[in-house]
């Protein structure tokens, strides 16, 4: 049940309101329907906020919130899905867009407990960095380790972006190296060429 908030509360151009910028080929009705749930999953928030849930427990409507955002995602999340998708970073398996207590989570990995932000020109302002801050505290509290990037380093600094990802996974969950990267497999492998 969605409670209506107070006049000029999260409706209009106040705080707690989500505006969405159009993509190339997305009709402004899309647009709509994404700001509407966004901003009636806050109006839940808003009045909810009493509520305590535990970390695997999803809030009410925060599941759909989460389908529409894997639905319509941004570049940077696109190029960092296609590093993680399909356990191809050393059989980690991470989940896009995954509901973790009252927050959505852009990368996941349940075994290591790493969430890996990928972060937009909004997160620059001083309201969403506090906002931030407090999600991240709140993470880490209940053992959940983030790593946050700039949309704008993700193409300038790919190598050094998933070298940083690799070792916090290792220092998180250690998995053993692939076949291919020992250096066992590649001494016996030179036996058998020469």
């Amino acid at each position: 049940m969605v409670h209506p908030l107070p006049k000029g509360e999260g409706w209009g151009e106040g705080e707690g309101t989500v505006r969405m910028s159009t993509k190339p080929g997305q009709s402004n009705s899309a647009r709509r329907n994404i700001s509407y749930l966004v901003n009636s999953y806050l109006v839940n928030l808003h009045f909810h906020a009493n509520l305590t849930y535990s970390a695997f427990m999803t809030p009410p409507k925060l599941t759909r919130v989460a389908r529409m955002m894997r639905k319509h995602d941004m570049w940077a999340e696109k190029l960092v899905w296609s590093w993680l998708r399909d356990r191809r970073f050393s059989e980690y398996e991470f989940r896009r867009q995954h509901p973790f207590g009252l927050h959505v989570l852009d990368f996941f990995c349940i075994e290591a407990k790493l969430d890996i932000e990928v972060d937009g020109f909004q997160h620059g302002f001083p309201k969403s960095r506090e906002k931030d801050a407090e999600r991240d505290a709140w993470l880490e509290a209940r053992g959940v380790r983030v790593m946050r990037y700039w949309n704008s380093h993700l193409r300038r600094e790919k190598q050094a972006i998933r070298d940083a990802i690799w070792i916090a996974l290792q220092q998180r969950a250690p998995h053993p190296l692939p076949y291919y990267c020992r250096p066992m497999h590649q001494a016996a492998r030179k036996l058998d060429e020469g």
